[in-house]
């Protein structure tokens, strides 16, 4: 059983099963990207790809693209042990066979027979990695999904590798995990309407989508806009990408401190300029 952890992605370059969960494989995550297209010209690699933003520009970069809802990577992650968690001692046997199966799968919009694929693709692999997202340990249940990494690091056969962003004490609780008690997952938080992705810092403030977020927000190509959240706002303009799916969109520009705190996904209204 794998008991080793890393924020070296030189790890990933060395796979031949590579789970990347929660970071965007594209110019932003440049290392990332690189260490992925590695492990598939070297080994031959398989790659699932989960993420809440279905670009198909990059969907030649995975063998398999699952996509998960905004919010719901605690129950991801107790799903991860259901499928891949083997040889645990009793009490976290318990947990798993206490896991409502369904109801996560369901709230997640991740079927179980995409894990059972997962799983059949794993098969027989090598150096199976997963990588973890910054994202996904600013969730405000960060501390339960890292007790639930360490119980994925320490009873399965993955080595779990953080993203270079990731802090020291999340790296720490997930390496040193020793059967410390696991919350039940409670529902999960939905995330309903238009939904920003705080992407990357940038001098010009720019919001991209695609066409279903665009006509939910009701808003056209090159628009000028406000982003509202509680009673925070930003001034910005769209761009509209078809490419992307869905009712997410990439927010790049000044990061506020509404912006840069927390979990990277908010909830915001859109409204036009002078409308």
């Amino acid at each position: 059983m794998s008991q080793k952890i890393s924020n070296n992605l030189s790890t990933v370059a060395n796979s031949e099963f590579v789970i990347v969960f929660g970071s965007m494989l594209n110019n932003t995550h440049e290392e990332l990207t690189s260490s992925v297209n590695a492990a598939i010209e070297s080994n031959n690699a398989n790659i699932v790809y989960m993420h809440p933003i279905d670009d198909k520009k990059i969907q030649n970069q995975y063998s398999s693209y699952i996509k998960y809802e905004v919010g719901s990577e605690e129950g991801i992650c107790a799903l991860l042990l259901e499928y891949f968690v083997k040889d645990s001692d009793g009490i976290i046997e318990a947990y798993i066979n206490d896991l409502d199966v369904g109801y996560l799968s369901a709230e997640s919009s991740v079927g179980e027979e995409e894990f059972e694929d997962m799983v059949e693709l794993s098969e027989n692999k090598k150096n199976k990695t997963i990588v973890i997202s910054s994202d996904i340990l600013s969730h405000t249940k960060a501390l339960n999904i890292s007790k639930l990494l360490g119980v994925l690091n320490k009873y399965s056969d993955f080595t779990v590798v953080l993203s270079a962003e990731t802090n020291e004490k999340s790296l720490n609780m997930i390496q040193n995990y020793n059967n410390e008690h696991l919350e039940e997952v409670e529902e999960l938080k939905a995330y309903d309407g238009t939904v920003l992705y705080n992407y990357q810092p940038n001098q010009n403030s720019e919001l991209v989508g695609g066409t279903s977020f665009a006509r939910i927000a009701k808003i056209s190509d090159n628009d000028e806009i406000i982003i509202k959240h509680g009673n925070e706002s930003i001034k910005s303009n769209f761009r509209l990408d078809s490419k992307l799916q869905g009712t997410i969109a990439l927010y790049s520009g000044v990061q506020n401190e509404w912006l840069s705190n927390g979990y990277g996904y908010k909830q915001v209204k859109i409204e036009k300029v002078n409308a």
